[in-house]
């Protein structure tokens, strides 16, 4: 009987000494996993913070190249106002060697529209003047409020329209 009980005590302290060794290896996986999430979250908050300079750098490259553009096509519309868009163009890449984007056509096309579109607005201001302040376009209420002297929040909150919006129409409105 004793011999039974011996053996019995020794399965129960190999098998104790099995399930430690199985507690020692799972805690060690745990702090192994632990420090591999570590390791991973500083590299992505490195490479997140290497994608955020190298977007900042690329948008101020290419504010700097549309202010250029803009620059440069506000000198070509005051110096050749009746030229088509396509003579424009040869123009430009003629006289600054630089090939011009379709996206730089467009936009001098949409600034070209735009002033074509305000003066049209400015011009039926004068020969109508019973205009409804409500049939007029958005661009025209926001000027025309702003020179009233309310503030962007006043304009913004009297035509429900966000405060953003506002500010962006009166930016564009400043550039032209």
């Amino acid at each position: 009987m004793t011999i039974f009980i011996l053996f019995i005590s020794i399965i129960i302290n190999v098998v104790s000494i099995f399930g430690i060794i199985i507690l020692y290896m799972r805690q060690n996986r745990l702090i192994h996993v632990e420090q591999d999430q570590k390791k991973v979250l500083k590299d992505m908050e490195e490479m997140f913070s290497s994608y955020l300079i190298e977007m900042k750098d690329e948008n101020e490259e290419f504010i700097k190249k549309v202010q250029s553009l803009n620059h440069r096509t506000s000198l070509n519309v005051s110096v050749n106002t009746d030229a088509t868009e396509e003579e424009e163009v040869s123009n430009l890449d003629n006289h600054h060697g630089e090939e011009r984007s379709f996206t730089a056509v467009m936009r001098n096309h949409a600034a070209k529209t735009y002033q074509s579109m305000m003066s049209k607005t400015d011009n039926t201001d004068v020969e109508n003047p019973k205009i409804e302040f409500s049939t007029l376009p958005l661009e025209k209420q926001v000027f025309l409020l702003e020179k009233e002297g309310l503030t962007i929040e006043q304009i913004a909150q009297k035509l429900h329209k966000g405060k953003t919006e506002i500010e962006l129409l009166l930016k564009f409105r400043q550039k032209m």
